[in-house]
């Protein structure tokens, strides 16, 4: 996809929207794929449409659509209401409500361009590269719009975005320069509190794995809503916002500094959670301090023996590079982690040049476990083959 217009009118009573979008892809198109509550009304070209289980994840159901001849720019209208993921992905409670309204990606409020199977849909949405303008309305004045990007009223504009998330609620908006938190009401001192330590966390960050556009939006989601990161901004849980170290906000912002992955690659999360996740740690010794630094790499060992014992009992066995393979990619936020910090310990400094590097030279094309290992060496300047054969490989 290159570009997408959507005008939405959400109903927030009756949990609905009416949506009418204009696509343009780079290439044809022959199918897409919209949340299993959603119908399509009219195309611009001839279609079908019907409710199908995913291939390869047994019980994700989406609306497929199917058209008649493949195009590169399309127009659709459709309507309904946005069913829940939650039963398979516990964090995707994403509805439309009085009370908070969040639409993602992950729950395909919009046209997906994939084939009707889990691994087209992720490696679709992780190496999209799209411009979005959105127009909504319906939205009572008592409401706020957020959404990374561009916010004029109820009019959003995104560049260059892989995802788009748009969360609709009683908001207070906190600001500080090009910094800026949606916080529901009740929240602003403590949104001012995060702000601050926001600009601090992205200072250092920048100054040690590579500097970023300084601007950064965070949109509070209720708990167990799950935080995600998109170009410019971050979803964190009012619960991250208010921990004494927040860690989860860190966590989200360290994503900034992240290689592109793809594919199964992408599936095993090292490049992503990972990343965010030792970075994260960096950040907290910094801030800190060496007790709670080790205190967090405790619980990345706790956390890993707990998975394995109940709920990924071959993840012992599978290697790193495997993880997406057999959908063992959770294991990198406490394994990932450890094994950066160990070949932090090994190659010492030289580890944050590696980091640098890893987003300079795969912040466009994807990296892979042989290029992040061939990189390694090249920044240490040592071989990494039994490191990397008995911790990755």
């Amino acid at each position: 996809m290159r570009k997408i217009c959507l005008n939405l009118l959400i109903d927030l009573k009756k949990g609905t929207l009416e949506s009418c979008a204009h696509v343009e892809s780079n290439e044809d198109v022959e199918c897409f794929l919209l949340n299993r509550g959603l119908r399509v009304k009219c195309c611009s070209v001839e279609f079908s449409q019907r409710l199908i289980e995913l291939t390869d994840y047994g019980g994700y159901e989406v609306n497929f659509v199917e058209l008649k001849s493949p195009v590169r720019e399309l127009e659709v209208k459709y309507s309904g209401t946005l069913e829940s993921y939650e039963r398979l992905f516990p964090y995707l409670k994403d509805k439309i409500s009085e009370k908070y309204t969040l639409l993602r990606t992950d729950t395909h409020f919009y046209p997906i361009f994939a084939k009707p199977t889990f691994k087209s849909i992720v490696n679709t949405v992780v190496t999209s590269s799209f411009d979005a303008e959105v127009s909504i309305s319906g939205i009572p004045n008592e409401y706020k719009i957020a959404s990374g990007g561009e916010i004029q009223g109820s009019k959003l504009k995104m560049l260059n975005t892989w995802r788009l998330d748009i969360a609709i609620a009683k908001f207070s908006l906190v600001k500080s320069g090009d910094f800026r938190a949606f916080v529901l009401r009740g929240n602003k001192e403590c949104g001012k509190r995060i702000l601050g330590l926001v600009r601090k966390a992205f200072n250092f960050y920048c100054s040690m794995f590579g500097e970023r556009e300084i601007k950064y939006t965070i949109i509070e989601i209720p708990d167990g809503y799950g935080g995600q990161t998109g170009v410019d901004y971050s979803l964190v849980e009012g619960k991250a916002l208010r921990d004494p170290i927040p860690y989860g906000v860190y966590h989200e912002l360290a994503h900034f500094w992240n290689p592109r992955a793809e594919g199964e690659v992408q599936r095993t999360r090292f490049f992503d959670e990972a990343f965010a996740n030792y970075l994260t740690a960096l950040l907290i010794k910094e801030f800190y301090g060496e007790e709670e630094f080790e205190r967090i790499l405790r619980k990345f060992r706790e956390v890993y023996r707990q998975l394995v014992k109940s709920l990924f009992p071959k993840g012992s066995e599978v290697p790193l590079t495997e993880y997406g393979k057999h959908e063992l990619g959770t294991l990198s936020y406490s394994k990932g982690a450890l094994i950066l910090h160990e070949l932090h310990k090994l190659i010492g400094d030289n580890f944050y040049e590696l980091i640098r590097e890893c987003c300079e030279r795969f912040r466009d094309r994807p990296i892979d476990f042989e290029a992040f290992k061939a990189l390694a060496e090249e920044i240490s300047g040592r071989s990494l083959d039994e490191f990397f054969s008995e911790k990755v490989f």
